[in-house]
């Protein structure tokens, strides 16, 4: 089962574990959740407006191919 947060993104129910960022959003930048513990698997594929990210020391693991194909 999955949760969006307000700022769109899409996590599991617990909101720990970040499963896809806010589809459609152009911003350059993206603030993780102080809940999550886990980047999952393409959460940030193909993003071509990312530049940057902020991960909180909260997150212990970031899947293969968390950022695949983001040009940035």
């Amino acid at each position: 089962m999955t949760s969006n947060s307000s700022d769109g993104g899409s996590f599991n129910e617990a909101l720990a574990t970040m499963i896809s960022d806010p589809a459609g959003k152009t911003n350059p930048s993206y603030s993780i959740l102080t809940s999550v513990t886990a980047i999952s698997q393409n959460a940030f594929r193909n993003n071509p407006h990312l530049t940057s990210v902020y991960i909180f020391s909260t997150v212990t693991t970031i899947e293969s191919y968390g950022f695949y194909l983001s040009a940035n």
